[in-house]
């Protein structure tokens, strides 16, 4: 796979450079889309009877999070990782550092950011500041990431984001990827309401989503009407 490190404004670059690497199948690990992962929480949410029949009366925000399609490559380039930014700067320890208006993108994905590096020793990807990330049914914002070209994962923490057009949305403290598989949140919330004022919330310590199998299943969830727990599964 080729990872193409570019700038998006060359006047105010220090440095301009295109590189070649193996860098393999990372950038679908962040949200797998083997199967539609609206549709794995959607499941989850409806098997709560109760919870099934009051969705339709909740109040909606219009503060949502900014979804903007990805990229489709042609077929000549599905392999391609592209990565620009205002500033670029590489060492001789196989750092490379990108500065302001960061933008990664591969195949049905698009991360910004405001910085982000790469170690070619460690093959690991960092990612700071205003995370967003789009893919092709998920749009999410988050404070740290950090992808490993050599384990085929993805780590992104402090994430809120938004899955569909139903406007069903959440929190989490991580939402971690491994290879194409699975998928995994931790301290997550969900609704489908203002979530600074929610009618009903779904909390789970654990969510595992597994794209193989089309599997969904969590621990201890707790669902809340009007801020107050009225159902408890330790496990579902």
């Amino acid at each position: 796979m080729k990872l193409k490190i570019a700038c998006m404004h060359k006047r105010r670059c220090s440095n301009f450079y295109s590189l070649t690497s193996t860098v393999s199948h990372w950038a679908v690990f962040i949200l797998p889309q083997k199967k539609s992962v609206p549709l794995i929480l959607t499941a989850l949410l409806f098997s709560t009877p109760a919870l099934s029949q009051t969705l339709e009366g909740c109040p909606v925000s219009g503060d949502a999070i900014i979804y903007q399609a990805p990229p489709v490559f042609t077929a000549q380039e599905l392999e391609h990782i592209n990565i620009s930014a205002d500033k670029t700067r590489s060492d001789n320890q196989g750092k490379s550092t990108f500065q302001g208006h960061v933008v990664i993108e591969k195949h049905e994905l698009r991360i910004t950011a405001d910085n982000a590096s790469y170690n070619s020793n460690t093959e690991y990807i960092d990612i700071e500041g205003n995370i967003h990330v789009d893919t092709i049914n998920m749009g999410l914002n988050a404070d740290l990431g950090r992808v490993s070209k050599e384990k085929k994962s993805a780590l992104f923490t402090g994430v809120e984001f938004q899955v569909g057009s139903n406007n069903m949305r959440g929190s989490a403290e991580s939402i971690s990827a491994e290879k194409d598989d699975n998928t995994e949140l931790k301290q997550t919330s969900i609704t489908t309401c203002d979530p600074k004022d929610p009618s009903w919330r779904l909390d789970a310590d654990n969510i595992n989503l597994n794209h193989e199998a089309a599997s969904v299943s969590a621990r201890d969830v707790v669902l809340h009407f009007i801020e107050v727990p009225v159902l408890y599964m330790p496990y579902m």
